[in-house]
């Protein structure tokens, strides 16, 4: 859902984090197969010291499509 992953996007950039998570779920609930919206969710989790999390957010595309920005990996 590319609505709601730039809504996610915005909540993030006004500092609105416990929005932009749940506008992330949402997104990922709706398109299971987004992946741009796994690895911002994944960055928000690694941003706040959640590596457990961010990692299965960012491996997650990855197992779906066996496709995935090697840059975004690189954090984890």
């Amino acid at each position: 859902m590319v609505f709601l992953y730039l809504k996610g996007r915005a909540f993030e950039g006004l500092g609105d984090l416990d929005k932009a998570k749940a506008t992330y779920q949402e997104s990922i609930k709706k398109d299971p197969t987004h992946h741009e919206s796994y690895v911002a969710l994944g960055n928000l989790y690694f941003n706040q010291g959640k590596y457990v999390y961010a990692a299965l957010h960012m491996v997650t595309p990855f197992e779906l499509t066996h496709q995935i920005r090697i840059h975004d990996l690189t954090k984890v």
